[in-house]
């Protein structure tokens, strides 16, 4: 195509000069061709360089993107993993995370916290799953980014939770089995029970 227009572009070009007309074996019948389609002929070379641009651009953005590292889940901007590995702590299932370049979840929207949920139940036999909620001295829960958890925070409890049994329930945890699977609940941030870990990572 692209040597089409540049053919016709020199036939328009030399219309006048009879000598060159000769010379390139061209007819009238060939020039008024090319006047009538050329502005078409060049109009679909343009669409198929930018078809081209984008096809080459899109290449290049998607070589770019980041992406999770082998066992990491990828979800919007982050990448998840579920260490499957018994602990009675939030303070050990922090530091795990923290080792692994991330933190423990902090879950903003139901499509999140179903995502993460889902891990978990795939992930590991433990019927709950510790994440990144824990009291501050005020008692509000925040997350492990600062984040207070408010009224109008997107959050997953189960009624009546969270109720502080005991006075002593500072840290937040997925259950993951039953009716209330998917659902948060309070605890003791030191207890009896065995948590299987939900760590998240920010995407570069």
């Amino acid at each position: 195509m692209a040597h089409a227009v540049l053919w016709c572009c020199l036939l328009i070009s030399v219309g006048s000069l009879s000598s060159t007309q000769a010379y390139l074996g061209v007819t009238w019948y060939w020039q008024r061709w090319c006047r009538q389609n050329a502005t078409s002929m060049i109009y679909e070379t343009v669409k198929r360089t930018a078809r081209d641009v984008s096809f080459i651009k899109a290449h290049i953005e998607a070589e770019n993107v980041p992406s999770c590292l082998p066992g990491w889940v990828k979800f919007k901007s982050s990448c998840y993993i579920v260490l499957d590995v018994p602990t009675n702590k939030w303070t050990i299932a922090r530091r795990a995370c923290q080792a692994l370049g991330g933190d423990l979840v902090k879950i903003t929207s139901p499509q999140q916290n179903k995502f993460v949920a889902d891990l978990g139940i795939k992930g590991t036999v433990l019927p709950f799953m510790w994440i990144g909620l824990h009291r501050g001295a005020d008692a509000s829960f925040l997350w492990v980014d600062g984040t207070t958890l408010t009224s109008s925070s997107y959050s997953a409890w189960y009624p009546p939770q969270p109720d502080n049994s005991g006075g002593h329930e500072n840290c937040g945890h997925f259950l993951l089995s039953g009716k209330l699977a998917r659902r948060w609940n309070d605890i003791s941030c030191n207890n009896s029970y065995q948590f299987a870990i939900a760590c998240q990572k920010k995407l570069d």
